[in-house]
């Protein structure tokens, strides 16, 4: 950019390419001017100081723009040799970094789970095996009482009607003995020991987990049912 100071005050502004331009015009102006005759060159008219200072303004607004246009050039030539291949790497670095952290955490949540998951199906396991030793427990001691249930019935119902009045009376003793033995076998009762507990499964995790994966689902099927209204709208 060069800065003309003219006469009167006036100032031009000037890009070098457009000093070339007037130096190069003026230049073969001279040589035609010193190799054809003077007499016969057309005198150019005066150049009226009035037309000229329009001229001058709209140059050096066009001299402005075209450095406005060249900074802009710069500056966005700048931004994508430079700044876009910096931020596409970012980028690239960014989004592996984050692929990583996700693998990390879903690794660490799939362990969780899969110890939780191991501990309580041990705890299932555990439980049935209690309530199943329970039973049989059960099973073998009513079986042993059933048995002398019957035995003692047997023993009496014989005693009844096999025995004449003198031996019963003389067994008397020992049929009171049987008939206490008879009293002191209980009747079965209903147990909790008998029954598998489902409180065994409880995990603060697992319900934690449960939950957000049912608001999840509930979510995805609230956003299906919208989509299928918009649509049916539409």
């Amino acid at each position: 950019m060069y800065v003309v100071e003219l006469a009167g005050g006036k100032i031009w502004r000037r890009h070098v390419d457009q000093l070339r331009q007037r130096w190069a015009r003026s230049s073969l102006d001279v040589e035609s001017a010193e190799v054809s005759d003077p007499d016969e060159q057309p005198i150019p008219p005066p150049r009226e100081v009035s037309d000229a200072a329009p001229s001058m303004d709209t140059e050096n607004k066009i001299v402005d723009q075209c450095e406005t246009l060249q900074l802009q050039s710069a500056v966005t030539a700048k931004y994508v040799a430079e700044v876009l291949p910096e931020k596409k790497q970012h980028v690239v670095s960014a989004a592996s970094s984050a692929r990583e952290v996700l693998i990390r955490r879903l690794n660490l949540v799939r362990s969780v789970c899969e110890s939780e998951e191991q501990r309580l199906l041990e705890m299932v396991h555990t439980e049935e095996e209690r309530a199943h030793q329970n039973i049989l427990t059960q099973q073998v001691h009513w079986t042993e009482s059933l048995r002398k249930l019957d035995a003692l019935r047997t023993y009496l119902v014989a005693m009844i009607t096999a025995t004449d009045d003198r031996s019963l009376v003389q067994a008397e003793e020992e049929i009171y003995e049987r008939m206490e033995e008879a009293e002191g076998i209980l009747k079965p009762q209903e147990s909790e020991k008998l029954n598998f507990n489902p409180q065994c499964i409880q995990s603060p995790l697992m319900s934690r987990l449960w939950a957000a994966a049912v608001l999840c689902w509930n979510s995805a099927q609230m956003k299906s049912t919208l989509m299928r209204k918009q649509s049916a709208h539409s």
